[in-house]
């Protein structure tokens, strides 16, 4: 079989790679899943699993990006039906992408055997041919072909695609795959056998190319109740109305009819050649369309992500300022309770006061009292000195008496010394109070000014809350509007799609009209030239000759 491994099934590799290369929809994501089952090693980061891939894409994250940007460079993208420019590969954005192919390569150093998987492949495989070849990396190529009936039924029912794209996408795919992959090792997978027993299917794909397989089974994972599209339910006994999905047919059949992908495929790239050139204004302006229709579709995607982004940066935002906040509250009733802790303090220390104020109040009552006592005694002392004087001859003779009015003085002057110093005491005592008092007091102020600047803070960042809580609102207004632009974009692109499906109908009409056409024209001319052989043949005239004698020729009478 031509370009099939010649390498025997029982000898391994140190490391080799495979791409898988397939059109979309055609059952690669099935055959990689069961490569990665039978030991390929398909990359650390893969695409996630999506609605229509439940199962999941099995495709290398990083391989799929560079492969995205190097459509984006040319002007691309995967449902593009123009062919790709001319010696694209020695383009500056090729050369721009070729660093990203590396950095994939790289991932599979030490790997004894890897595989890649992304439809795009079909289309950019000669850069990354050239990527391995410059490395040393030995390569092999799957080719996983399906009815392009059925792929085209799939793209319809998920992407709401025509017929004919879908016809003309196919054949791309297909015929650039084989140009690109004819020097390396290749072999064919079809998609119904994989569905009718992957195991035997794989196992055989694989020993072509010179891959053990090992006791590994994929048939849990390959599930034919997967498929949801087949030939009979498309209804491919019917002639197709489009000329490229008849062409995509001839195609499938001849390499299905020779079990091979190459020869007998490649006799149908000139006649899709011709095709292509006959209706290029077409193709262009429908690749065109179909180009900008991409762009928008990334456009509004991306700007919806920017969009939730922005509004989960804001929830993080406000929710680290509310705890910033409950945090500061939080704070500000602990010193309230301090404050309040305190107040009761400075309340009790003023009732103290007050109690020792009013002590001391007793204390003047008291000590006036003795003041008054004393002063008494002293003016009483004083009349008994004045009467000692005016009696001193009188008392001269009483020594005695005298003696005990000396003793009483000096005792009242002992108790007048007593009473002094404990009125000191007492003004010690009241001074001291009264310092306490006034560091109270500038303590009460001290905190009543510390209330203060707490309140102006709480209210202050109460207003920061409620500004961040508008701002919220805002970015909430803006992604709803986003949203609603999101869902409009994508009304009008459903709009174009099917307004594209419905000239693809009617076109495949008008062309099959025009076969039809075709055929009578060339039926007339048949016609015409037989009836131009029989009037110049020899019985036509004799036949002539013998109508003008008998005179039924009434051109020949006139």
């Amino acid at each position: 079989m031509p370009h099939e491994s010649s390498l025997p099934a029982s000898r391994e590799r140190s490391s080799a790679g495979l791409f898988v290369l397939g059109m979309h929809r055609s059952g690669t994501s099935a055959t990689a899943g069961a490569l990665q089952r039978l030991g390929f090693d398909l990359g650390e980061t893969l695409i996630e699993a999506a609605p229509d891939n439940p199962k999941g894409y099995f495709e290398h994250a990083a391989a799929v990006a560079a492969n995205e940007a190097l459509l984006d460079a040319l002007d691309r993208s995967w449902d593009d039906v123009r062919a790709l420019p001319g010696d694209w590969t020695r383009s500056d954005v090729a050369r721009a992408v070729v660093p990203a192919i590396a950095a994939v390569f790289d991932g599979f150093d030490g790997r004894s055997r890897w595989a890649l998987k992304d439809p795009r492949l079909c289309r950019t495989l000669p850069l990354w041919l050239e990527a391995a070849a410059g490395r040393g990396l030995e390569t092999h190529c799957l080719l996983v072909l399906r009815h392009p009936v059925e792929v085209a039924a799939s793209l319809r029912a998920r992407d709401g695609m025509g017929e004919e794209t879908a016809a003309m996408l196919w054949l791309r795919h297909v015929l650039e795959s084989l140009r690109a992959s004819a020097a390396r090792p290749r072999t064919l997978l079809t998609y119904d056998a994989l569905m009718r027993d992957p195991q035997a299917a794989l196992g055989a794909a694989c020993a072509r190319l010179g891959f053990e397989i090992g006791d590994a089974d994929v048939r849990a994972f390959v599930d034919a109740r997967d498929r949801h599209h087949r030939v009979e339910a498309a209804g491919s006994d019917a002639l197709p109305a489009s000329p490229f999905m008849r062409l995509a047919i001839a195609a499938y059949r001849a390499a299905v009819d020779a079990g091979d992908a190459s020869t007998a495929i490649e006799k149908i790239e000139d006649e899709f050649e011709r095709l292509a050139a006959r209706d290029a204004t077409w193709i262009e302006t429908l690749g065109s369309a179909m180009r900008i229709a991409d762009v928008r579709r990334r456009g509004l995607q991306a700007r919806a992500l920017d969009a939730h982004a922005r509004a989960d940066a804001l929830q993080t935002l406000f929710d680290e300022v509310s705890a910033q906040s409950l945090q500061r509250l939080e704070a500000l009733q602990a010193h309230d309770r301090r404050l309040a802790d305190t107040q009761a303090a400075l309340e009790a220390a003023e009732a103290l006061s007050i109690e020792r104020m009013a002590l001391l109040g007793e204390q003047d009552l008291r000590l006036g009292r003795t003041q008054a006592a004393l002063e008494t005694v002293e003016a009483q002392s004083l009349q008994r000195m004045a009467e000692a004087q005016a009696l001193r001859g009188q008392l001269d003779a009483t020594e005695s008496a005298l003696a005990l009015a000396e003793r009483l003085s000096l005792e009242r002057q002992g108790e007048l010394q007593t009473l002094h110093a404990r009125l000191m005491e007492t003004d010690t005592a009241l001074a001291a109070v009264e310092a306490l008092s006034r560091e109270r007091l500038a303590e009460i102020e001290r905190r009543e000014a510390e209330k203060v600047a707490l309140e102006a803070l709480s209210l202050e960042r109460l207003a920061e809350m409620q500004r961040l809580h508008a701002q919220s609102e805002r970015a909430q207004a803006t992604l709803t509007e986003v949203e609603r632009q999101s869902r409009d974009c994508l009304a009008e692109i459903e709009t174009l799609r099917a307004a594209l499906a419905s000239r693809d109908t009617e076109i495949g009409t008008l062309r099959a009209a025009l076969a039809s056409r075709e055929a009578e024209i060339v039926d007339l001319r048949k016609h015409e030239a037989e009836l131009q052989a029989l009037r110049q043949s020899r019985l036509f005239r004799v036949r002539r000759a013998l109508r003008q004698w008998l005179g039924l020729d009434r051109q020949a009478r006139t």
